[in-house]
């Protein structure tokens, strides 16, 4: 997945060598940690003190010098952008596939679309009761787990993200990537998020019994140039 989001060179791959790390002095690294809070920081809390409280408590136990050193500069790992499908293969020996797509929306972190963002990946990738994980394995077993969602970027800098996996034998991997792929589409039509916030006003779109109409609802949705049918229509 790094592979997929960074390209050779990415965070899982910034370690020491075996020869670096057998060369290091170990009084070294207990030192970098002594050194800490020399260096700029913040600090969060969470909790029933007022401020004065709080700032009396940091001035007293938080030991800090005068001047603070900067952070140093650490490595820039950008996402690759996705203008085209590209498809990338790690064989070995196993009764088991993991599959993984990921898309990079080119597009900077938004929080007037997070409550309907955190809404949509509730409902389609939230957990073992989301639409995804039932649908591709309570339902069809076609996957021991599978979740999809529209991925927050960590940093202000970065892109949201869509990402999906599947976890499946090798004989359904390709049962399993066709199912899969609607979600992914699915994820990219803006109006499917107007169909999620329309549904948390129906609590009894959540019950089990009405589960498999929505399943079977996201393949007649007009992103995927068919006529949707009605949400309460059983199919």
């Amino acid at each position: 997945m790094n592979y997929a989001m960074y390209g050779p060179k990415s965070p899982a791959t910034n370690l020491l060598t075996e020869a670096e790390l057998a060369s290091m002095n170990p009084q070294e690294l207990v030192d970098r940690i002594h050194n800490q809070n020399n260096y700029k920081h913040r600090i969060l809390y969470y909790g029933p003190s007022s401020s004065k409280d709080l700032l009396a408590t940091i001035e007293q136990y938080h030991q800090v010098p005068a001047t603070l050193k900067d952070i140093p500069a650490g490595n820039e790992y950008s996402y690759l952008e996705t203008p085209a499908t590209k498809v990338l293969v790690a064989p070995y020996e196993a009764k088991q596939i993991y599959m993984a797509q990921i898309s990079n929306l080119d597009k900077k972190y938004d929080p007037a679309i997070e409550p309907t963002r955190e809404l949509y990946n509730e409902y389609f990738g939230g957990g073992m009761n989301s639409i995804v994980f039932q649908e591709m394995r309570e339902t069809r077993g076609l996957a021991y787990s599978a979740w999809a969602g529209i991925m927050p970027p960590s940093y202000l800098k970065y892109p949201y993200t869509i990402r999906t996996q599947i976890a499946t034998q090798n004989d359904k991997m390709i049962d399993a990537q066709y199912v899969q792929r609607y979600y992914q589409q699915y994820a990219r039509i803006r109006s499917s998020l107007q169909i999620g916030k329309r549904r948390i006003n129906q609590p009894h779109a959540y019950r089990p019994h009405h589960q498999k109409r929505y399943y079977l609802d996201l393949y007649q949705c007009t992103g995927f140039g068919t006529k949707r049918r009605s949400a309460h229509q059983t199919l």
